[in-house]
């Protein structure tokens, strides 16, 4: 009989996980008062039915809008003073926010609960196992890969394997029970911060699941051929990588900003995720039969456990090999404006993973998740 866990997912931070769709504060929902209210389009449209000056005057206004003319029309007074609509009517749901730009959504069902993936899940968790795979030297995955790096045809036959291990760990993971919108979730602005510079990007705004809300999932049998991984298996694996990962990020953040020419413009951001990394590091030995791992956000596992090991796994001084992989895959260059075409730049293996983006929000991770058996 096949093992089978009922498990308590909790969120330690806010968790996006995007649909691929994006809506508009022009035609789907109206910010007021840090709270983002979503159109009831089907009661906007029988209030507009059958009265063409009003629907003109609609359409203009929305169009007007969406072409960023100077003259505003100011949605929320047209439903309210015009058409006479209460809050109660023209917003189908409402939750906590600030938003005035594009907006990306999460995955819901169809009834607009958001839920997790198992498939999301089960990808977090494969990646670790990958990893934990790569680390042992007795398969030298690794080191043949450093050696046949040049040659196209190995690499491709060695990124097979790869592909092929990956695959070969087996489990079943429901999706989650769902979350209630109003009540689990919000709209953040989701800023990305390069490791190596400390530099953010324009922030971008999302709904996403909030941190401290629960959920439910299942887990089925995990085995590789006919090794059974239990439930303490997969924590020991799971938090092992979470770990390396969070030092490596450390690292970074401590190295690059002290001894480098770089200087973080806010110091607090530097230090409130050194601070979450420290306290995640402290609830993964005060828990080990827990899982802590990141979902939602962040590079595929070629980049996120590949790149890891290898790192790990050249134990030259200068780290000559991997430097040799990350210049083949494009790193130590940078476009120069003035001249106009690329330029190489002094890279430094130690700086890996150099295009590291850590998504934030109000200056901690995103994605984070902690899953207990119930």
């Amino acid at each position: 009989m096949k093992s089978q866990y009922r498990i308590k997912l909790t969120t330690l931070t806010p968790v996006c996980i995007g649909d691929g769709k994006t809506i508009n504060p022009v035609t789907d929902y109206i910010s007021d008062r840090n709270q983002v209210h979503y159109l009831n389009k089907e009661k906007i449209a029988e209030r507009l039915a059958g009265d063409d000056e009003l629907m003109d005057r609609y359409m203009s206004g929305i169009i007007s809008n969406m072409n960023n003319n100077r003259t505003e029309f100011d949605l929320k007074d047209f439903l309210e003073k015009v058409l006479k609509l209460s809050l109660h009517d023209y917003a189908l749901y409402s939750v906590e926010g600030k938003n005035t730009k594009e907006l990306n959504t999460i995955i819901k069902n169809p009834d607009r609960s958001p839920y997790i993936p198992g498939s999301t899940l089960k990808g977090a968790i494969k990646t670790a196992f990958l990893y934990e795979w790569l680390l042992d030297k007795n398969n030298g995955w690794c080191k043949r890969y450093f050696q046949n790096m040049n040659d196209k045809d190995k690499e491709r036959e060695l990124k097979r394997e790869l592909e092929a291990e990956f695959d070969s760990y087996q489990l079943g993971i429901h999706d989650s029970s769902m979350f209630d919108f109003e009540k689990n979730c919000k709209v953040i602005e989701n800023k990305r911060i390069s490791i190596k510079t400390g530099a953010l990007t324009i922030p971008q705004s999302w709904e996403c699941i909030s941190e401290n809300k629960t959920c439910e999932t299942q887990i089925w049998e995990m085995r590789k051929g006919d090794k059974i991984y239990s439930w303490e298996d997969i924590c020991r694996v799971v938090n092992r990588y979470t770990q390396h990962q969070n030092i490596r990020e450390i690292e970074l953040l401590e190295d690059i900003s002290e001894n480098g020419n770089i200087k973080y413009k806010d110091e607090r951001i530097k230090d409130s995720l050194i601070k979450f990394y420290e306290e995640m590091d402290a609830e993964i030995e005060d828990n080990p039969n827990c899982i802590f791992m990141r979902i939602g956000s962040g590079k595929g596992y070629f980049y996120n456990s590949v790149a890891q090991a290898l790192y790990l796994a050249d134990s030259s001084s200068d780290k000559g090999d991997f430097l040799k992989l990350l210049k083949k895959s494009g790193y130590g260059k940078i476009y120069d404006r003035k001249i106009k075409r690329m330029k190489e730049y002094d890279l430094n293996p130690d700086e890996f993973p150099i295009t590291r983006f850590i998504e934030l929000s109000d200056n901690q991770p995103l994605g984070w998740v902690k899953l207990e058996l119930k």
